[in-house]
Formats: structure tokens, C-alpha cells, sequence
């Protein structure tokens, strides 16, 4: 992509997983294989897209209690904290190298938080940054309202730039 090889993590016939660099901008994708290069392919990168990752439908969305995924049987509850593995929240300090795994010490932290609202109402963000030991994997850690209002889908937004991404979760006001 402009030049830049990227890390291959899986190549099939129909799909090509790869790490896209920490930049936005305008991309221009060629792709070389034995038995040929292709046309170029042009898209734009922007700063920041967050996507929570899934899993058979599931958002990948864990209570911080139990460490158990939140789903029908395991809602969110209020003041709990929730943490939410996602991509696409931009740069961040330090911003490791191109196929590296995220540091540990010190972590990766977002340059610009995202926000978070649970049924509307705003959550407070504890930490956002990469995984340590992952490859652009983020996680954001975020404390529930102290008040919710019961619903078998209750909307989980994450705003990162300019760009939302909403998501049904269950709470449970025990």
C-alpha cells in the first residue's frame, strides 16, 4: 500500500488480512503475487473507524466482575465496567512499529479518546490503547452509569472522531 509492504496475517483466494499502516489519507493498494501484480486499488484510510471485534454474533464486550463475555445471561449492570476490544482508534504513545506487537510498558495509549454511551447515557473511559502483545487490537475500558434502565437491547455507541459505531447490549438493573 503506497509502497509499504504490509504484514500478511492470512491469504486465501477470497481474502487477504493484513495491517493497514497508523496513517489516514488517501491509499492506493497493489497486489503482488507469482502470478502477477495486480491494478491498483484506491481507498482512503480515515483516523479513526472503531469496529468491535465479534465473535458468533457476539460483540466482544467482557464484564471486568467475572471476565465473562456480555450477553444474554451475563447483561451489564449498573456502575459495572465493561471492557471492549475493537480496531480502528487511531494512532497512539507510543505507536509501535508497523507488525509489531503492542508494548506493555509503557502501553500503548489513544492520542484522542474515544467516548462511550450506554442507552444514550455517557460512560466513563477508564483507559483506551492497544493490547499489549497484540497487532492492532484496542481495548477500551469504561465504568457503566450508576443508573440503567433495563432493556434486552439497550445501544453501546463508540464515537471516535467523527466516525460511530452502535451495538445492542443487554442490561439488567439488578
Amino acid at each position: 500500500m503506497n509502497n509499504i509492504a504490509l504484514p500478511l496475517f492470512s491469504v486465501s483466494p477470497a481474502e487477504i488480512i493484513a495491517q493497514l499502516p497508523y496513517i489516514a489519507g488517501s491509499a492506493s493498494l497493489v497486489v503482488h503475487t507469482a502470478g502477477g501484480t495486480s491494478d491498483p486499488f484506491s481507498f482512503t484510510i480515515l483516523p479513526q473507524a472503531p469496529a468491535i471485534f465479534q465473535e458468533g454474533g457476539l460483540v466482544q464486550v467482557f464484564r471486568m466482575d467475572n471476565n465473562e463475555p456480555v450477553n444474554f445471561t451475563n447483561p451489564v449492570h449498573p456502575s459495572s465496567e465493561l471492557i471492549i476490544y475493537l480496531a480502528g482508534l487511531g494512532l497512539t504513545t507510543p505507536l509501535p512499529a508497523l507488525g509489531t506487537a503492542a508494548p506493555s510498558n509503557p502501553m500503548a495509549l489513544v492520542t484522542a479518546p474515544p467516548t462511550v454511551t450506554l442507552g444514550g447515557a455517557p460512560m466513563t473511559v477508564v483507559t483506551a490503547a492497544l493490547v499489549p502483545g497484540q497487532i492492532g487490537v484496542y481495548a477500551i475500558i469504561v465504568k457503566a452509569p450508576g443508573t440503567v434502565q433495563n432493556s434486552p437491547s439497550t445501544p453501546l455507541t463508540i464515537t471516535a472522531g467523527t466516525i460511530s459505531a452502535t451495538y445492542s447490549v443487554r442490561v439488567v438493573s439488578p
